[in-house]
């Protein structure tokens, strides 16, 4: 053979796993098929292979290396998001249980999911919660969820979204779920001590995050969430049996969706429930926020910008049958079209206690919020293009009987708010905004206060005077 480069070399054909390499022992140099040097396949070279990591000291088989790390595309998964990838995942979510409760790595793709994936005390990991995404279809049927999580099951960077073709934008409660939960039943584990989602993004659905009345969840850590484009609700906890979760920094927006009920609820029955920095913004809502039947919860940072209510006579943040506190209350740029809206609402006093099926009688009758800081700005601005698509997103301008805190219509027990210290800035000079909000005044006032049925507590403090 002449001289050649190794550049002028030509290509040589591809290693299969059925090809034989000698083997050589250094201390045998006779070759011979009768001494110590063997054949082996690729396949078995590359199994038992040893290598080092660098830095460490202990060599092990590539193998058990690549075992380490359970990768859904070494299950069949393509990521192409034309190709049904539902089987593989099924697949190798049986290998996660069946050793040891394994994460399941999924990397850069869109994975088309046919049926619902049950994460029981198994945790998929995805590369990014921009870059890896599970797209539910059509042939889901509309009740079930892409993800049920239970036992300690849960999402780390991922994200969720349904194929257009599959929202009609009529959804309905509980319907294209992208996460729910499980019922215990059978076998079946409820999310408990450890089910945590992180850094998920979750987009184009019915509702984002799903708990229904008959599912049990607590001791969940929910936290570094984005919601967007959802059809019904943003995240919606409503099981009856939920106690000790946490819910952190969840983003919220789903801009003029015609049937969008809610941002962020925590209904059903809960105790010890802790919030800290939910923004819901740039949405045509009911609510922006709804608390329901819980009996402690303690709230850090609500953040409220660009929300249009659709209903008349109703809040931006509506809580009944609850008592707690609220640390602050952001509200901006408010775009209203309906008379009686408003920031707060309270409704019925007392706690619920039972079943969802079977709801017993308040167990109190009384019921206090707290809120430690309002800041409300620019709530009356009728200039405002900021949506310029929206019906009459005009500031307060076309609205009428637009109050701070209000009391549901017909609302029994009795509820008390206090309001320890507010912050305000507005576009426009207006005597009744700026007027003192203190005074109880039964006459409902614009932008002020209905405190009609209310006990309101110390709400003089102003922060900074106009």
């Amino acid at each position: 053979m002449s001289n050649k480069k190794i550049s002028q070399l030509g290509l040589a054909a591809d290693v299969t796993v059925n090809d034989l390499f000698q083997v050589v022992d250094k201390e045998d140099t006779s070759m011979s098929p009768s001494g110590t040097n063997k054949r082996i396949t690729a396949q078995t070279l590359g199994n038992f292979l040893p290598v080092t990591a660098t830095g460490s000291s202990a060599s092990r088989s590539l193998k058990d290396r690549f075992a380490d790390t359970v990768n859904v595309k070494d299950f069949g998964a393509v990521g192409d998001g034309a190709t049904d990838d539902t089987g593989a995942f099924q697949a190798a979510l049986n290998y996660c249980s069946l050793n040891g409760d394994k994460s399941l790595f999924v990397s850069t793709g869109s994975y088309k999911i046919t049926s619902t994936l049950n994460l029981e005390d198994i945790v998929i990991v995805g590369e990014s919660m921009r870059g890896s995404t599970l797209i539910g279809t059509n042939a889901l049927n509309v009740n079930n969820p892409i993800i049920k999580l239970g036992g300690s099951g849960g999402l780390w960077n991922i994200a969720l979204c349904y194929d257009s073709s599959a929202i009609s934008g009529s959804e309905s409660y509980g319907q294209r779920v992208a996460v729910g939960f499980s019922v215990a039943s059978g076998s079946s584990r409820i999310s408990q001590r450890c089910t945590a989602m992180h850094n998920v993004l979750i987009y184009r659905c019915g509702t984002g995050v799903f708990s229904g009345s008959e599912a049990v969840v607590f001791s969940c850590i929910f936290d570094s969430i984005e919601i967007a484009d959802f059809t019904y609700a943003g995240f919606m906890m409503d099981s009856w049996t939920r106690t000790g979760n946490v819910y952190r920094n969840i983003y919220i927006s789903s801009k003029d969706r015609a049937n969008a009920v809610v941002g962020f609820a925590l209904v059903g029955q809960s105790s010890e429930e802790s919030v800290d920095q939910i923004n819901v913004e740039d949405t045509i809502l009911n609510s922006a926020v709804w608390f329901k039947n819980v009996g402690a919860i303690s709230v850090g940072t609500i953040h409220i910008e660009g929300v249009q209510q659709r209903n008349t006579y109703s809040g931006l943040v509506l809580v009944e049958t609850t008592s707690g506190k609220i640390d602050s209350l952001s509200v901006y740029y408010t775009r209203q079209s309906v008379a009686g809206a408003g920031v707060v609402q309270v409704g019925n006093a007392g706690c619920i206690i039972g079943t969802a099926a079977n709801p017993l009688t308040p167990r109190q009758t009384t019921s206090r919020l707290e809120i430690n800081t309002l800041n409300l700005v620019s709530l009356n601005d009728p200039n405002s293009t900021k949506f310029p698509t929206w019906p009459n997103a005009r500031g307060l301008a076309p609205t009428v009987d637009y109050a701070i805190l209000r009391r549901t219509s017909g609302a029994t027990g009795v509820f008390t708010v206090a309001v320890n210290s507010y912050s305000y800035y507005w576009h426009q000079t207006n005597d009744d905004v700026n007027g003192d909000w203190s005074l109880p005044s039964g006459t409902v006032r614009n932008y002020i206060l209905d405190v009609s049925n209310i006990n309101v507590e110390r709400f003089s403090n102003l922060i900074v005077p106009w």
